[in-house]
């Protein structure tokens, strides 16, 4: 049931958002799920972690009425409607792979006890980041993007805490950074491609490490997010929509781990420089001003994640919290 609920809500927020936005499945699957996380994550800050959950069970309503909207005027032959078809296939496959290897399975690795495990439980039960005087931890400083990952889609599917859906959940932006490029070969028709890309990415972690998809440790987690942000500079789509991937993507990916802001600074720079070369022959015919616009447009990602990078930093100075501590307001 855990597989269906969350599959279901992903699908119905991303075919939803590819109606009114017309990007493709690969793009708004990521804003999606990233977008779970930066919704939770000012609700955190604000100390309305619960809001988060109505807000995103809005937005799923929404957009599950755009689908009904679409799909009933598509039936009246008043309109067309955006069906992804294949990417679906691809992704719910993705989704039962994955949740076939988590189901049942508990933590066993210490940083799963010592941080993962034990600050999600506390999150999802008192529905306040573990940064809360609350809860007693030696790493409170520890940046909350997949936590708040896991506990925005469990809320908002109405699925308790439980350690084998903590541990499918992580593995999501693994399954974002593979469909950005499966969506972008299925549109070209080029289905061998689709699918030996999907089994070398998906099976790529596994190599690099056994118990890529078992554990919830977030370092591969960083690497697939980088590469996203790199497949998606590299093939072409459209530039507002890449800005967009690249600023929601960028500011999770500086929330995922004490280095991800360094990461996502190179990563988004490239991106932007990216944006810039594609865009070179177009510019050439542009007045000064709108060369200066656009350039600034293409870095705003560096911007987003570094206002990011400072909320968090803020948050925690005004809990009074050091690293690996847990001095805080008694």
């Amino acid at each position: 049931m855990p597989f269906v609920l969350i599959t279901i809500l992903l699908l119905v927020l991303t075919i939803g958002t590819m109606q009114y936005t017309k990007q493709g499945f690969g793009v708004c699957l990521s804003v999606n799920a990233f977008g779970i996380v930066l919704i939770a994550y000012c609700c955190a800050l604000a100390n309305h972690l619960p809001l988060s959950v109505f807000l995103l069970r809005g937005l799923l309503i929404f957009d599950f009425g755009v689908c009904a909207y679409h799909l009933l005027q598509w039936g009246r032959k008043k309109a067309s409607w955006n069906i992804p078809v294949l990417p679906s296939v691809f992704f719910i496959a993705l989704m039962g792979v994955l949740w076939y290897v988590a189901r049942g399975r508990m933590y066993s690795d210490w940083d799963e006890f010592s941080f993962w495990g034990s600050s999600l439980k506390f999150v999802m039960y008192d529905d306040v980041l573990y940064t809360s005087d609350l809860f007693d931890n030696l790493f409170k400083t520890y940046p909350p993007a997949q936590i708040l990952l896991q506990y925005g889609v469990m809320k908002a599917a109405g699925i308790a805490f439980r350690e084998d859906v903590a541990i499918f959940l992580s593995s999501l932006p693994i399954v974002c950074a593979v469909m950005y490029p499966v969506d972008f070969f299925l549109k070209r028709k080029k289905y061998l491609a689709a699918f030996i890309g999907a089994l070398f990415l998906m099976l790529s972690p596994a190599i690099l490490e056994t118990t890529a998809y078992t554990k919830t440790t977030v370092d591969l987690r960083l690497g697939a997010m980088v590469s996203l942000l790199i497949f998606a500079a590299a093939l072409p789509g459209d530039r507002k929509a890449k800005i967009a991937l690249f600023s929601v993507s960028g500011s999770v990916l500086t929330l995922y781990k004490t280095s991800g802001f360094a990461l996502a600074l190179l990563t988004l720079l490239l991106c932007g420089a990216c944006l810039i070369l594609q865009e070179k022959d177009r510019l050439k015919a542009t007045s000064l001003r709108k060369k200066a616009l656009t350039i600034l447009a293409d870095f705003l990602p560096v911007f987003v994640s570094a206002i990011v990078q400072f909320s968090w930093k803020y948050h925690i100075a005004s809990r009074d919290l050091i690293e690996n501590g847990i001095r805080g307001h008694r």
